[in-house]
């Protein structure tokens, strides 16, 4: 079994995001490879994966007030794996806007979902 993040949240953010980002060492973890190619990448060699996709909420409930910015700036950092805090400005806004849009609030508690897919491939699941 793989689990890998869907394509969707943060994902999603990389081909938005990534053109203005200037890297000065590569990623820890690539953010921007999803589900979805893996499984095309699964398909061309004649491989059908059983695939679930499992909801991942994570609590940012507060993030967006004024005095959490250092723990935003830690949470985007750590999605985008970049030093949010050296990205300009107006990144960093349309960033942040970004995740706030995705957030959905459930009671007094703020959510931002990033689906994760658990692929399985049985022997018996080549065509």
């Amino acid at each position: 079994m793989l689990l890998l993040v869907a394509p969707y949240g943060v994902h999603a953010m990389f081909p938005l995001f990534e053109p203005y980002i200037e890297r000065t060492s590569p990623m820890l973890q690539n953010n921007a490879i999803s589900i979805h190619e893996v499984i095309i990448g699964l398909r061309q060699y004649g491989i059908e994966p059983e695939i679930t996709l499992l909801p991942a909420p994570i609590d940012i409930t507060g993030l967006f007030e004024v005095d959490a910015r250092p723990q935003l700036a830690e949470f985007i950092s750590f999605c985008m794996q970049i030093e949010f805090n050296s990205l300009p400005s107006w990144l960093q806004t349309d960033i942040i806007q970004y995740v706030h849009g995705g957030c959905v609030e459930q009671g007094d508690k703020l959510y931002w979902y990033l689906p994760t897919a658990a692929i399985i491939i049985n022997a018996g699941n080549s065509q």
